[in-house]
């Protein structure tokens, strides 16, 4: 060739520009661990006004500790809602960093709720 642009009714099929399939894991994972994400601030919040109840003896411990059963049951229902919505996804979603990070951070609040317990038993 000589160097100038082949018109393109004269290029073959493997000539032709290849089209670029873009990376939709990212995108996807955080979709699967939106909902989970939406609940931490929250959830931060009320374990950090209880540890703090905890720490007035003059605190109704039996509110407290309904307070944590409801924290502990959105805890669950967040889990089942996060496995649910990865059951099916591809092991590049599943594995991915920010599941991995929703899941260690599941954990994080679950063991601030145990400790929030430990001290009202």
């Amino acid at each position: 060739m000589d160097g100038k642009p082949m018109p393109a009714d004269q290029m073959k099929a493997q000539d032709s520009p290849k089209h670029r399939r873009v990376d939709q894991t990212d995108m996807e994972a955080r979709a699967a661990i939106a909902s989970t994400m939406r609940r931490f601030g929250p959830w931060r919040y009320k374990l950090a006004m209880l540890a703090a109840a905890t720490a007035h003896r003059s605190a109704d411990r039996a509110s407290l500790l309904e307070h944590c059963k409801g924290i502990r049951r959105e805890l669950d229902e967040a889990r089942s809602e996060m496995v649910a919505a990865l059951s099916e996804a591809p092991a590049r979603i599943t594995n991915h960093s920010r599941v991995n990070d929703v899941a260690k951070a599941l954990d994080d609040v679950e063991a601030r709720l145990v400790a929030v317990r430990r001290e009202l038993d």
